[in-house]
């Protein structure tokens, strides 16, 4: 959008008289700062992504944003303490700060907790051992598409089947039914890792979104939604995406209704 402080950009607002790169003296344009200076080149050999040369061999800026979607990321490790991994960490960091500031402002939007039927149980109290031992997360969504008003709910049970804890919340302006799916999954991921489970297994009734999951299928309407997930799954030590039957999934698909019919309600 031209608003980064770079040398182009300064010297059109007649800022500075000097857009060189400071790394290597060249005239400091957004494409080279960020893709062709040799120093944006060693980072980018540095970022846990496999083919990163689809980002520097692009010719300009926005082909290698497009570009980006074609990588597959990698677990942050290794990372060295020189000023080149040192940009490299930051920039895994501060990526992971934003991450975490959208789900801080999700979950600020107004949710609505439901009555789950008498047959689930809640447990009280869980050891970290048992947490770490195989929890089971059960996930759903309902959706209006009159309203693109959609319900998401998930259920939290240790391996024997006790439920530890049941949530859910509404969204405005989803536009399809299996977009709300997909953000049901993303949301119990981000609160498994807040609660530090490391061993996890996402049970879900949409065929299609698990099937895409599991063979880093690219669904258009989900990309975004997937790559979140599925960066979100690379920090368990145990993870797995289960495709279950509907009749299985019913606790998550009465949190997931109640939800949007509490939001119908006070529309």
């Amino acid at each position: 959008m031209g608003a980064l402080p770079i040398g182009e950009n300064l010297e059109k607002r007649s800022l500075v008289s000097n857009t060189t790169c400071v790394h290597c003296g060249n005239n400091e344009t957004t494409t080279h700062l960020f893709i062709h200076c040799q120093f944006a080149k060693r980072v980018w050999d540095l970022t846990p992504l496999l083919h990163t040369d689809l980002i520097t061999e692009a010719t300009y800026f926005g082909k290698a944003m497009k570009a980006t979607k074609m990588t597959i990321n990698l677990p942050p490790s290794g990372l060295s303490c020189d000023p080149l991994g040192g940009t490299l960490s930051k920039a895994v960091g501060l990526a992971r700060e934003w991450q975490e500031a959208q789900s801080l402002s999700q979950c600020l939007v107004t949710t609505t907790t439901t009555t789950v039927p008498s047959m689930i149980r809640i447990a009280s109290t869980l050891s970290r051992s048992s947490l770490n031992s195989g929890i089971a997360v059960h996930t759903d969504a309902a959706w209006k598409s009159d309203s693109n008003k959609a319900g998401l709910g998930w259920i939290f049970s240790d391996p024997t089947g006790v439920i530890i804890s049941t949530d859910s919340r509404a969204e405005d302006y989803i536009s399809s039914a299996l977009v709300a799916e997909g953000l049901a999954i993303r949301e119990a991921l981000f609160q498994s890792r807040q609660r530090g489970y490391t061993n996890l297994t996402n049970k879900s009734d949409a065929q299609t979104l698990v099937k895409a999951i599991n063979d880093r299928i690219s669904l258009k309407e989900l990309f975004g939604i997937i790559h979140d997930i599925l960066n979100l799954s690379l920090e368990f030590s145990v993870f797995s995406f289960v495709y279950i039957h509907r009749k299985n999934n019913s606790a998550a698909d009465a949190l997931a209704k109640g939800a949007l019919l509490a939001s119908s309600s006070s529309a």
